[in-house]
């Protein structure tokens, strides 16, 4: 919900590349959840539905709307995508990223191509890493143009997100006067700048996109062209220092508007 973000259904202010040039520039890592999720992958997350395989990498995502599948290559000839995730919509709109691993086994490059009814267009993220091995900074570009999601981070917590699309929002996220742990390595993507039900949020939960926030993330402030909106997040942890449930409210400072959701986890 938040004002600023990636998504694929938009058109992206056209920008100077930095990125290189076109294609990958990385590949060959090989996936490993569990650098991501040390205390085990998570069964649910809201809405969304986790299953692992018999070597421990996630197989399937489900979320009520969408099927995702993951095929991780056994072998890699030269510029083959190391792991090719499909998602498939109950609406018909299908998404098929080629995914490229760095060394550290986290997506550096992805090509995602979008189905609709209507035609179909591609999609080119590239990823950035901080030294902790979390994201710093999600580029995308396809051929409307080119934009890009930029976090930075205090105490290995992102505190503020920026994008390229509109200079003058900005999110600052905060968490708390008592931070809670993030043992369970949850990247609630919605604070961030991107709706969970994006492909790059499937890419992070089958722990391909870096590691989480050292805490869980209690309040997010968006600042878009004057305005205020605020999110925030009540968790409840069990005995075992694992997120079990989460109530978000986001309060619209134009019309006062509020929406309240409860989301549950299981471990």
């Amino acid at each position: 919900m938040s004002a600023i973000g990636i998504a694929s259904s938009v058109s992206f202010v056209a920008c100077s590349d930095d990125d290189g040039g076109n294609g990958p520039e990385v590949g060959g890592g090989t996936a490993n959840p569990s650098t991501v999720f040390t205390s085990g992958v998570p069964k649910t997350v809201g809405g969304m539905n986790i299953t692992t395989n018999a070597d421990g990498l996630v197989s399937k995502i489900t979320d009520g709307n969408a099927v995702v599948t993951f095929d991780y290559a056994q072998s890699r000839a030269d510029n083959q995508a190391d792991v090719v995730m499909n998602v498939k919509n109950m609406d018909g709109d299908d998404h098929i990223c080629y995914i490229y691993l760095n060394s550290d086994g986290y997506a550096g490059y992805v090509k995602e191509l979008c189905t609709y009814e209507d035609g179909s267009y591609w999609n080119e993220y590239r990823l950035d890493y901080n030294a902790d091995k979390q994201i710093s900074k999600i580029r995308v570009s396809n051929d409307e143009g080119s934009d890009a999601l930029n976090y930075e981070y205090s105490g290995g917590n992102i505190t503020k997100m920026t994008g390229s699309l509109d200079g003058d929002s900005f999110a600052i996220i905060s968490y708390g006067s008592s931070p809670i742990a993030n043992k369970g390595g949850l990247m609630w993507f919605d604070l961030y700048g991107i709706e969970m039900d994006e492909s790059i949020v499937f890419i992070y939960y089958a722990g391909m996109l870096g590691k989480a926030t050292a805490s869980l993330p209690q309040r997010c402030e968006i600042y878009d062209g004057g305005s205020t909106d605020v999110q925030t997040c009540n968790w409840t942890v069990g005995t075992d220092g694992l997120p079990t449930k989460m109530i978000s409210t986001y309060t619209s400072s134009e019309d006062g508007w509020t929406d309240t959701q409860e989301y549950n986890f299981v471990w």
